[in-house]
């Protein structure tokens, strides 16, 4: 069997290193030291946050397999197992495992974070003040969903129905709750999305709050203090980002202390295991997928069918976005970009702006699933489309 790089340690989790297909982690020993105390035990979370199910750790190289203790120190090199607390199969393990799909980058999913509805930034504001890990002008801040607006709540639903039992389990069924969300700088937005820091609350399942180290001191607006209760700390997943926001464990703070309306633990954790799975899996290309809600189904020939919930979600986002562009037109501002363009319009509103063959049938076709071909057809539409298409170079 091969071994880890220098300085890196292996971490299987849902089957033993002899497994051609098995799942685990590499992790470079530094960073889960400066993450965690208590390196061992911080092994159990990752496997908890990635499965949803506690266990013990075992060294594999280490005649027994004896479980290590919470205080165990980690080798460089060392290659460790999890073992789950109940017998699973490999189906159940995909069940439950976090999704890297929930965490891939927004614009894959057609989707933007500029269709935030009010109801979800003032509530992320009363909670948070100005910002959750800096003395920040609201100006650059925004308020960030955890798991993000793209996915839809069907996507929320769905990974929480799948995880009830997971950190005390969540009750949250829209995707603009402000409990799915918190307040940070259009800084910090990019290294969310791009995985390289997730957020951990403390205590929870398997840590405890003086398991982290200790926070770096900061300036405090005026409005916020820290939860004496908790901690909602700022970790870095790849430690050559560390020195572009804040330092690496960084807590937040909030100015309503309410418990019942802070950042949900569940949706933090879960997006914590996926994150590490990101950054640090191997092998995930072969493994059982994990459960998704479920897509288009067909109904009839040449027609489509979407689950309410789906088709609602959609409509909602679509007059959000023409509520933004109603508040903000590009009239009169040349420096607007084509990018700028689609983050506050839907791309079929764009199509009706430029467009003098636009039918409104197409609308109501798109948000009912009926047969948009056709009605495109009838309209005359599809026909201009394709003139358009033989004018562009390709």
């Amino acid at each position: 069997m091969s071994s880890p790089a220098a300085d890196h340690v292996w971490f299987f989790l849902e089957s033993h290193p002899a497994d051609p297909e098995a799942l685990y982690l590499e992790i470079p020993l530094e960073l889960i030291r400066s993450l965690c105390l208590n390196p061992g035990k911080y092994l159990r979370f990752l496997a908890y946050a990635i499965l949803a199910v506690d266990g013990t750790i075992a060294h594999a190289q280490l005649s027994g397999q004896t479980a290590l203790s919470d205080e165990s120190q980690l080798e460089d090199g060392g290659i460790y197992i999890f073992s789950s607390s109940k017998v699973m199969t490999p189906k159940q393990y995909a069940e439950r495992r976090a999704d890297v799909e929930v965490v891939r980058q927004r614009s894959q999913f057609g989707g933007s974070e500029s269709a935030r509805p009010a109801s979800f930034v003032e509530g992320v504001y009363a909670r948070d003040a100005v910002s959750f890990f800096k003395d920040s002008r609201r100006l650059v801040t925004q308020a960030l969903h955890i798991v993000a607006h793209a996915r839809g709540s069907p996507w929320l639903q769905h990974l929480i129905s799948m995880r009830s039992d997971f950190e005390g389990g969540e009750d949250i069924d829209d995707i603009d709750h402000p409990r799915n969300g918190f307040c940070g700088e259009t800084q910090l937005h990019p290294l969310f999305d791009g995985n390289v820091c997730a957020i951990l609350k403390t205590p929870n399942h398997i840590l405890k709050m003086d398991d982290v180290p200790s926070a770096p001191d900061r300036p405090l607006d005026d409005d916020s203090s820290y939860p004496t209760d908790a901690r909602y700390t700022l970790q870095y997943l790849d430690q050559t980002y560390e020195k572009v926001y804040v330092p690496n464990n960084t807590d937040g703070a909030f100015k309503d202390h309410d418990p019942s309306i802070r950042p949900s633990m569940f949706l933090f954790h879960y997006r914590y295991g996926a994150s590490a799975l990101v950054r640090w899996g191997r092998g995930l290309e072969k493994c059982i997928p994990p459960s998704r809600p479920p897509k288009t189904t067909t109904v009839a020939a040449g027609r489509s069918g979407t689950d309410p919930s789906l088709q609602d979600e959609r409509m909602k986002q679509r007059d959000l976005k023409k509520d933004e562009g109603a508040q903000g037109t590009s009239q009169g501002n040349a420096s607007w970009t084509t990018q700028a363009v689609f983050e506050v319009y839907d791309p079929l509103d764009v199509l009706k702006m430029i467009s003098p063959w636009y039918d409104a049938k197409v609308d109501e076709a798109y948000d009912q699933d009926v047969n948009v071909e056709e009605c495109l057809h009838q309209s005359g539409f599809s026909d201009e489309i394709e003139k358009w298409r033989n004018t562009v170079a390709v």
